[in-house]
């Protein structure tokens, strides 16, 4: 009789161990995968392509986290301090506007490794990437 109840208990706590370990990891965003692989590369081009990839991502994370600085400090100023406040939209627009030139380049890098057919599925890839999560088509 207590070795069935000791069971049902080991059961429960494995259930309620498989729905939290199911709700973490469907809850985050999937990580895109290599560059190489959305592309199909291989050898030389594709160690190249996920290079540029890595590249990319330390300098868009890099920005990111100057960002999350500026809009945190934004976000804590003194509301009668008005100058403050411009200098550090200005800095916030000039962060965006960096990120996104390092984005337009890091297509340049990718579309001049790429062939042709390749070339085709990075521009799919790339439309399902820009597209807001919010916006359905």
């Amino acid at each position: 009789m207590k070795s069935i109840r000791i069971l049902r208990i080991v059961i429960l706590l494995l259930v309620c161990a498989n729905l939290f370990l199911m709700f973490k990891h469907y809850g985050k965003p999937q990580h895109p995968p290599k560059l190489s692989h959305i592309v199909r590369a291989e050898g030389l081009q594709a160690r190249r392509l996920d290079k540029e990839m890595r590249r990319h991502h330390r300098a868009v994370q890099t920005c990111t986290k100057r960002l999350f600085k500026l809009r945190q400090s934004l976000a804590n100023s003194n509301q009668k301090d008005i100058k403050r406040r411009e200098e550090l939209l200005d800095q916030i627009a000039h962060l965006q506007r960096q990120i996104d030139s390092v984005t337009v380049v890091h297509f340049d890098h990718v579309d001049a490794l790429c062939t042709a057919q390749q070339k085709k599925r990075f521009l799919q890839f790339r439309k399902r990437l820009l597209q807001p999560h919010h916006f359905k088509n």
